[in-house]
């Protein structure tokens, strides 16, 4: 996958406190409040979501389970029903893409490069 050209590879920790600084300038406040929330998302249900793991788990898999259809191998367990639509979330809400039609030109372009590294293999 080192060959894989990532949206994510474009985030920067300053992208990051510009979309969230409440997540970087704020806590040491106490002993339950002793770190920065960081990269922890609050989602509307009441949980968080880990903002970059899961960005770079989303990406991985995406790439994986396209790399192993052009295989004609079983994709990994990593697939699931609405991966490419939170991916696609995560590149709107991260600001790695303008709308939801270029986030889904980012994760088709991260298939197009899984099959193409898979026809490259072959050769």
């Amino acid at each position: 996958m080192s060959s894989i050209i990532f949206p994510s590879d474009k985030v920067t920790i300053a992208d990051l406190r510009k979309l969230r600084p409440y997540a970087f300038d704020h806590g040491f406040d106490g002993v339950d409040n002793i770190q920065p929330v960081f990269f922890l998302e609050p989602l509307k249900s009441g949980q968080s979501m880990d903002t970059l793991g899961d960005l770079l788990f989303l990406e991985r898999c995406a790439v994986a389970v396209a790399y192993a259809r052009a295989e004609g191998i079983a994709p990994p367990d990593c697939e699931f029903i609405d991966m490419r639509e939170l991916l696609k979330e995560k590149y709107v809400r991260l600001k790695l893409s303008s709308g939801i039609l270029e986030a889904e030109e980012l994760v088709r372009d991260l298939e197009s490069q899984a099959a193409r590294l898979s026809q490259a293999k072959g050769r």
